[in-house]
């Protein structure tokens, strides 16, 4: 008998069969969306490009369709399609699409502690490219790469089983020993959003400290230098959880 056939004898298992074949449906199809996409330079991008991504975004705001359409494929599609979209100006509909997507994965601790190694593998690349980018009139991109990173970190702070993750702890020691400090100084709220991502780093291993030689950015400087300017608007509740940790791992390295 067909599993779909209405006249199934239960009606509970009917309706779970059609739920089971929808999202396996949905996962096939996004897949083949996401595929379909093409950014070329040089060409507008095509309706049916924008349209799929609009589609894909829409899906992904329903929890169970999330869980069911992000897997190991899916990211490595959408990376491919970051690298390819360097081609169209920031403020493209279609980049906005790609961020959101992102967003949802982010947002999503399940996918982003079961998909670690295609996140590192296919992901950080994108996040190096955008934080590390210069242009500051479109921040949104960069805004987004920090909030995403600091998710993941995030993410993989408060799960006691996750799988190696020596590939973002590289990204990470890169990132605090070359890009960080400029951070600091970029327009706000990226230095804000910096300073978090500092302390969620000191949280997700403490060593960074020593090995980045995070002494050198001087928070407890910046600190003081705002309170003496009283520019106590600028004393965020990141500068403060960073100073916090800087301040007692300077004294666990003195004893």
């Amino acid at each position: 008998m067909n599993m779909l056939d209405p006249s199934v004898s239960s009606k509970y298992k009917y309706v779970q069969n059609c739920l089971y074949y929808l999202l396996e449906s949905v996962e096939i199809g996004c897949l083949n969306l996401i595929q379909n996409v093409q950014f070329r330079e040089g060409e507008e991008t095509t309706a049916s490009s924008l349209e799929a991504l609009s589609t894909i975004n829409s899906l992904l705001s329903s929890y169970t369709f999330k869980n069911k359409i992000i897997n190991a494929y899916f990211i490595q599609h959408l990376s491919n399609l970051f690298e390819t979209s360097q081609c169209l100006d920031d403020s493209s509909e279609c980049k906005s699409h790609l961020f959101s997507i992102l967003e949802s994965i982010a947002s999503n601790t399940y996918i982003i502690i079961l998909l670690i190694n295609p996140i590192c593998e296919n992901l950080l690349p994108i996040f190096n490219t955008f934080i590390r980018k210069e242009n500051t009139k479109y921040l949104d991109h960069k805004l987004m790469s920090l909030k995403v990173l600091n998710d993941v970190i995030f993410a993989l702070m408060n799960d006691n089983n996750y799988v190696s993750v020596e590939k973002i702890n590289i990204f990470l020691k890169e990132l605090m020993t070359s890009e960080y400090k400029e951070l600091l100084t970029d327009v706000d709220p990226i230095p804000s959003l910096a300073l978090k991502m500092a302390s969620n780093v000191l949280v997700f291993n403490s060593k960074m400290y020593v090995e980045c030689n995070m002494r050198q950015l001087n928070i407890s400087g910046l600190f003081a230098k705002l309170v003496s300017e009283k520019a106590y608007n600028k004393i965020s509740n990141p500068l403060l959880s960073l100073l916090t940790k800087i301040l007692i791992l300077d004294t666990d390295n003195e004893e």
